[in-house]
């Protein structure tokens, strides 16, 4: 993915890639954000606490849901 995701109108770009792997019986996702242009110092904790917030957070708990009521069935 690229682009300022959610710093709009700043003179930012920000690649994301995402690395998934398997773990046991598990997947792994490691979210790897670069980025260049105007940077605030207190943006890398907000960029990195923004990814917690939808992937532990949000994503997470719904894919939990999905899963375990599908296995159920």
């Amino acid at each position: 993915m690229e682009g300022p995701l959610g710093l709009a109108g700043h003179a930012l770009t920000l690649v994301t890639t995402y690395h998934l792997s398997t773990v046991n019986d598990s997947t792994h996702l490691k979210v790897e954000v670069h980025g260049a242009g105007e940077f605030k110092e207190e943006w890398p904790e907000v960029i990195e606490n923004v990814w917690k917030h939808f992937i532990i957070e949000r994503f997470k708990p719904y894919w939990e849901e999905k899963y375990s009521k599908s296995s159920t069935r």
